[in-house]
């Protein structure tokens, strides 16, 4: 599967933003390791998604909240393109 531009940029930011917060809590972790857990997809769901609940999103798998995350991306990506 090819990736606009557009979906690179977004997906890295939301890497990059991940990966700050590790840094900022002190952790030790790199770009090439960084896992994202559940408190972290769930996060990342309300940055997009900000009517998204955390009580509701808990009752979902990591594997279910990071399929979720990617449409949330995919639909960002192409409202953002169609702008263009």
């Amino acid at each position: 599967m090819a990736f606009s531009s557009s979906q690179i940029i977004i997906k890295v930011n939301v890497l990059l933003n991940r990966y700050y917060k590790c840094m900022k809590q002190g952790a030790k972790e790199s770009l090439k390791v960084l896992v994202m857990h559940k408190k972290d997809l769930i996060e990342s769901i309300i940055e997009i998604n900000s009517q998204a609940k955390v009580d509701i999103l808990e009752h979902y798998s990591e594997e279910e909240l990071e399929a979720y995350l990617r449409e949330l991306i995919e639909l960002r990506t192409e409202q953002l393109l169609s702008r263009c």
